[in-house]
């Protein structure tokens, strides 16, 4: 996956727009389909399964993210949206580049915000739903992917289907995190290609070395909050930057007295 993510930001912004939107939107299709199956009620699926949610918590068997020990529901949405947004935000604003005209932009922006919270309430839902399969009862700790586990539970003999989508996400956010970070150092239109291919090549190098070391669920426990917190900041920053932008502004268009 690592190798592939490479070939896909060298091959330009072009190509990572083009693979990443099929991508997507296989990614919503599946999550759409199965969260459909398991609305309306297939297999064991019941939302009071969720009431088991804090019993597991403090019991020890889910593991929860945080940032220096600080983990409850509505700071853990505020870093959720962070992540979000610190790797939206480049792609945003380029894709708002190519957009033909300010409707278009608009409409796209509105239409695919839409449907990825959509996923995202049914993934939740999922979860839920069939949360008593989230727990290995052979250890009683939670499994190191929760969704693959209610996959398998749902489909035993289709779980692999997930496993496939799974792998096509870590493709999408390795693109996206490895594009942002040689965007952010060497410009969309590097000086030198050269370093800026080998940059690329190298860091993704070390991604894939850590990834084979470290466990899955680590990385994201560590590497989600710490990305949430600094995509909250820079909230902030652009906040602040546009209302100064505002203001000074309106200063300079004021007549004089």
């Amino acid at each position: 996956v690592g190798i592939l993510a490479i070939a896909t930001v060298l091959g330009g912004w072009k190509v990572i727009v083009n693979l990443l939107g099929i991508c997507g939107n296989i990614i919503v299709i599946y999550i759409v389909i199965i969260g459909v199956v398991s609305l309306v009620g297939y297999g064991d699926a019941d939302i009071s399964q969720s009431s088991t949610v804090v019993q597991f918590v403090e019991e020890g068997k889910i593991w929860q993210a945080g940032f220096f020990g600080i983990s409850n529901w509505w700071f853990d949405a505020f870093m959720y949206a962070g992540v979000c947004f610190i790797v939206a935000v480049p792609f945003v604003v380029n894709l708002g580049k190519s957009a033909n005209n300010s409707m278009d932009a608009v409409f796209s922006g509105v239409f695919s915000s839409v449907f990825f919270y959509i996923a995202t309430f049914l993934v939740v839902f999922i979860l839920l739903s069939h949360f008593g399969a989230v727990v290995n009862p052979e250890t009683d700790e939670m499994y190191p992917i929760p969704n693959l586990a209610v996959i398998n539970h749902m489909f035993p003999a289709f779980g692999w289907t997930f496993a496939v989508v799974l792998i096509i996400e870590v493709y999408n956010t390795i693109v996206g995190y490895l594009w942002l970070l040689t965007d952010r150092i060497f410009g969309e239109k590097p000086k030198n290609k050269l370093y800026s291919n080998l940059f690329t090549v190298l860091a993704c190098l070390v991604g894939i070395t850590l990834g084979a070391v470290l466990p899955f669920s680590q990385v994201v426990n560590i590497l989600w909050p710490v990305s949430g917190f600094v995509g909250c900041a820079l909230m902030v920053f652009m906040v602040v930057k546009d209302v100064r932008t505002k203001l000074s502004k309106n200063t300079k268009e004021m007549p004089a007295a």
